[in-house]
């Protein structure tokens, strides 16, 4: 592959990471669309699922959540062992960048479907809240040796009852849905990814194209403003050289040869000053120029 295809490779990369680091996985994932998706699923599956961000707070109405789980979250210690679990899984699942199986701090089975795009994670997709009753899963990780429960007898009681209202699921069964998940994640991303993507190309063409007309209206003013001074230079000089030569008239009509002789030095200097401003002098100009104003200095001084 030629080295310029591999420098837009890795340009069309770069812009793709920086617009997921600045946006958050609500912006990347249709929510509504996920949300439908995720209502079916659970439906056939008959298997929790609900959607969070990095944090593990949830970005979707859970659907399917067993009344033992809904309970559970009523509780503040439970609660936020739910969410550090959610948050747990998501980033085991990051880390391994493929679905990650565990058990959640109430020793049910959870299923991790991560969505991570180059190297950045922006959350995961739950499954599970089941029972696993097979001889892989008694292998799995249990997030409850991070957690600490302070629950009472009477609410002990409680959740015990519903614990065991919670269906028992094949292992293989949660994992299939975890994979179908992830095709389906990977397309909803990619679509928008290369929608994210198209704004932010037009936003930036807006931009530039916004600088450009801005410069050439600036470039604008500026021609303007030096044709303008142009102008009044021209104009000033014009009126300037007007007057001396009148001056000198002048002093012929009045029979002053001195007078005369000074004011067409003078006008001498000044048509020098106004044609070699800025520019290249010629030796023999320059001569000429200090010849007449030590000439003009000499008649002053006779005076």
């Amino acid at each position: 592959m030629a080295t310029n295809d591999l420098n837009e490779q890795h340009r069309e990369k770069a812009k793709l990471i920086k617009v997921l680091s600045e946006t958050g996985m609500q912006n990347v994932i249709d929510v509504d669309a996920l949300q439908k998706m995720q209502d079916n699923i659970a439906e056939i599956s008959g298997i929790s699922i609900v959607a969070v961000d990095a944090k593990g707070t949830p970005i979707t109405q859970e659907t399917s959540f067993t009344s033992f789980c809904k309970l559970r979250r009523t509780m503040d210690d439970c609660r936020s062992n739910c969410f550090f679990s959610d948050a747990y899984g998501g980033l085991k699942a990051a880390m391994k960048n493929m679905p990650y199986v565990y058990r959640c701090p109430a020793g049910l089975v959870d299923c991790a479907v991560p969505i991570n795009i180059y190297g950045i994670y922006l959350g995961a997709i739950l499954i599970g809240q089941v029972k696993c009753e097979t001889t892989g899963a008694k292998d799995l990780e249990n997030v409850m040796k991070f957690t600490f429960e302070n629950i009472s007898s009477e609410k002990a009681e409680e959740l015990y009852a519903e614990y065991k209202k919670v269906k028992v699921v094949k292992l293989e069964r949660l994992k299939l849905v975890a994979n179908m998940f992830r095709l389906i994640i990977d397309e909803m991303i990619e679509k928008k990814v290369e929608e994210l993507l198209r704004k932010r190309t037009e936003q930036e063409n807006d931009n530039l194209e916004m600088k450009i007309k801005n410069l050439s209206i600036k470039e604008k003013v500026t021609k303007t403003t030096v044709s303008s001074s142009h102008g009044s230079d021209f104009l000033r000089n014009k009126f300037l050289t007007n007057v001396m030569n009148s001056l000198g008239n002048l002093s012929i009509i009045e029979g002053a040869p001195r007078t005369n002789e000074l004011t067409c030095l003078f006008s001498k200097m000044l048509r020098y000053n106004f044609e070699t401003h800025g520019g290249f002098i010629e030796l023999e100009k320059e001569l000429e120029n200090i010849k007449n104003y030590l000439r003009i200095q000499q008649i002053s001084s006779s005076d």
